[in-house]
Parts: structure tokens; sequence; C-alpha cells
């Protein structure tokens, strides 16, 4: 579907050579992990692959793509708290640094690629009305400041 292979270039990077996979119910939000070693060039390769969002609920799955660089003012909205969790000098310093991918920005951002539905293959359709409510809702001012178009990045 991707046309992508495993990435096995890091132990702690993207899930395949060109894209990170994520999944969650319908709803819910998509995290995203990086570690102390590999964080930040994670973080700085995220803008530059694909991202494939899978949700879920009991009947139905659902799976869209977004481009890096439509989520790249997200990813940096993140870097400044990574940085300080990493730091040598922070107490409270984790091994693991998490954040969140809204479902909304996900569901506004993304494009389908397919649908099951009972288990059968339904064709792609455009996010519904109350889908594009509840994205804008949710991400828009995460995603896309005033100003920014994620288009030309």
């Amino acid at each position: 579907m991707l046309k992508s292979s495993k990435n096995t270039e890091t132990k702690y990077g993207h899930d395949l050579a060109a894209a990170e996979v994520k999944s969650a119910r319908v709803g819910s939000s998509f995290e995203y992990q990086y570690h102390l070693n590999t964080g930040v060039a994670k973080l700085d390769a995220e803008h530059t692959i694909a991202h494939v969002f899978v949700s879920y609920d009991d009947n139905t799955v659902t799976v869209r793509l977004v481009s890096g660089a439509a989520l790249k003012p997200l990813f940096e909205s993140w870097r400044e708290g990574l940085l300080s969790n990493y730091d040598a000098n922070n107490l409270n310093r984790r091994q693991r640094f998490r954040k969140n991918i809204p479902y909304g920005v996900v569901v506004r951002e993304g494009q389908i690629l397919l649908c099951l539905e009972d288990g059968q293959l339904t064709q792609p359709v455009p996010p519904t009305v109350q889908e594009q409510a509840q994205a804008r809702a949710r991400g828009e001012a995460l995603l896309v400041p005033q100003g920014l178009d994620p288009a030309s990045e």
C-alpha cells in the first residue's frame, strides 16, 4: 500500500523506511514517543516522512495518510519540551518523551487510503461534516498557526 519497507536504520526511528504508523480507537489521539538517545533525530525526520493513522472501533477500520510537511508546525511545537526533557541538568529527566496528535487533526489533514466496515473493503470517502467540525474544534490552532500554509513547507 505504501511501497515502503521496514525501517532498519535505527532501533528507535519511524516504523517503515518512509513512514510512521500509528493506531488508536476512533476519536482517540495518536501517541508519539521519543527516546533519550535518538529523540532529536527522530523529531528532525518527522516532517520528511509520511504518517499513516489507523482508526478503529468495533466494526470499522479507517486508514489515513498525512504528509509530514502538513504536520511540521505541530512537530516543531514539541521541540522545546523534548530538548528540556533531555537536558542533563533537568532533575526530572526521563528516558522517553511522549506527545499526541489529536484525532481531529488526522481527520482534517488525512487522505483516506481505505475503509473496512464489518470486514469488507469499502470505497474511501471524504470526512463527514461532523468529522470536519471535530477536526476544526480539536486541532486547527495546534496544527496550522494563522498565516502558515502547510502545503508550502
